[in-house]
């Protein structure tokens, strides 16, 4: 009797044991799958900004020495971004492109821009526009 009381409460704490490192697994991934949707999202907001930058710089509103700046640190940011192995690289580049286009909002305002009709302006509208919404949606997938 002493023994069949020893075995049974020693299944039922390997049973409940086994329960729980299931569930702690499951949850861990869930959480893994998580990150890697949040870093996708990430990835894919960053290179939405990257062809935003390059389609300002390519847009013939700003002067050459801008695009030239706005176009290298897009190339840096854009060269790290297939790279897993270089993560502090990359987050250093894209502060640097953040912080490039934080500068050039500042000091070069499209809607100052000479409009030589109204198409340009609607372009230069929606150029604004697209860099703000890839701005935001950057914000959204860092939190």
């Amino acid at each position: 009797m002493h023994v069949l009381f020893v075995l049974t409460t020693a299944l039922l704490l390997i049973s409940t044991l086994t329960q729980y490192v299931s569930w702690r697994a499951t949850r861990l991934d869930r959480l893994h799958t998580r990150v890697e949707t949040a870093r996708a999202a990430l990835d894919a907001a960053l290179l939405g900004r990257c062809a935003v930058i390059l389609e300002i710089a390519a847009s013939g509103f700003l002067d050459p020495a801008t695009v030239v700046i706005l176009a290298d640190a897009e190339k840096e940011a854009r060269s790290l971004s297939t790279s897993k192995d270089l993560d502090n690289e990359r987050a250093l580049a894209e502060s640097n492109l953040t912080q490039t286009v934080h500068t050039f909002r500042t000091h070069v305002d499209l809607s100052e821009v000479r409009i030589d009709d109204s198409l340009d302006g609607e372009r230069r509208l929606k150029l604004v526009t697209d860099l703000d919404e890839s701005d935001l949606r950057i914000a959204i997938a860092e939190q």
